[in-house]
């Protein structure tokens, strides 16, 4: 399951971000996996290898910058 969440109200990078989350019963691991606007020429995010997603676990993909954590990973745009 995927929720976008773009353009929001106040800085838009400080609350921008694609939440992803695992509804099996199954981790999954989303390293290698891409992300990525629908610009002319795409920005993209690559998810590192491994990035596993447990069993119902969601992970936020922010667009600006930050630390990464096991919940979070930052863009860094």
């Amino acid at each position: 399951a995927m929720q976008v969440v773009h353009d929001p109200e106040g800085p838009d990078l400080a609350a921008e971000h694609v939440l992803l989350t695992n509804p099996t019963a199954v981790a999954v691991d989303l390293g290698g996996w891409t992300v990525h606007d629908a610009a002319a020429r795409p920005h993209r995010y690559t998810f590192p290898v491994p990035t596993p997603l447990g069993p119902g676990a969601s992970l936020r993909l922010w667009t600006g910058r930050g630390p990464d954590g096991p919940g979070d990973r930052h863009w860094g745009r």
